[in-house]
């Protein structure tokens, strides 16, 4: 557990059969809360099979305890048992995952200003703004209307289809050192944009992101966002914001 705890969003170890199913379903909602990613349970083995038959395992071809030494394992033994199989049947309750923050209206006041002011805007929509609960025909219109030029990655390729007037394909690194405001919804300034030394120093470069570490991390932005970036990028829309795509 403590090698896989750093590398996932949550883990748990489960030693008795009643807190299994809690567990797998708290492990399922984390998975797919916030930023989706992997997860880990750590179980024995020993909950995975019918009581009857782990204490036929435990006690096969044992004799009637005797001595001192063969009560106590005896004990011990009906003791852990009764402690993994005890109250099995029970109704576990709810699974709960953390909620995603909402976008706040003055981040989007905040956006919406410096969009329309902007001369050479760019948008990078990534992976995150199409996760679990996305409407894809919703945010595809939404970045229609902000009409800012965008570039696509990771999942988010096909949003537009083939022949959208905003989207652009090629030349992603001099777009993004002449922009001079850049809109990195759910794309962290990771390896793909060069740890974030592909906007220029002087652009407003403006982060959406639902994990607080990918915010800032490489390069802080001037404009911090944890919201989920769909939902961000259809209230803005919505909001009347409308950009000339130069």
């Amino acid at each position: 557990l403590a090698l896989v705890r750093p590398h996932v969003k949550w883990a748990a170890r489960v030693t008795r059969v009643r807190d299994l199913q809690p567990a797998i379903s708290r492990a399922l909602a984390e998975a797919r809360a916030g930023v989706p990613g992997p997860v880990f349970v750590e179980c024995p083995v020993d909950l995975l099979y019918p009581e009857a038959a782990v204490r036929e395992l435990y006690f096969a071809g044992q004799r009637a305890p005797k001595s001192l030494q063969e009560r106590a394992l005896r004990w011990y033994l009906e003791r852990h048992l009764s402690k993994v199989f005890g109250a099995a049947g029970r109704e576990p309750a709810p699974a709960t995952a953390p909620q995603s923050p909402a976008p706040r209206d003055h981040d989007l006041g905040t956006l919406k200003g410096r969009i329309a002011s902007a001369q050479r805007p760019m948008l990078v929509v990534g992976s995150q703004a199409l996760g679990p609960g996305t409407d894809p025909a919703a945010l595809a219109a939404a970045v229609g209307a902000l009409g800012v030029p965008v570039f696509l990655s990771g999942m988010a390729r096909g949003l537009l289809g083939a022949s959208h007037p905003l989207q652009f394909r090629h030349q992603r690194k001099q777009a993004l050192k002449g922009a001079d405001f850049v809109v990195l919804a759910g794309a962290p300034s990771d390896f793909r944009l060069d740890y974030g030394r592909q906007v220029s120093q002087q652009a407003t470069l403006v982060g959406i992101n639902l994990d607080r570490r990918d915010l800032t991390k490489n390069r802080r932005p001037t404009v911090a966002v944890r919201s989920a970036p769909d939902e961000f990028l259809i209230r803005l829309a919505s909001a009347g914001t409308e950009t000339r795509a130069r």
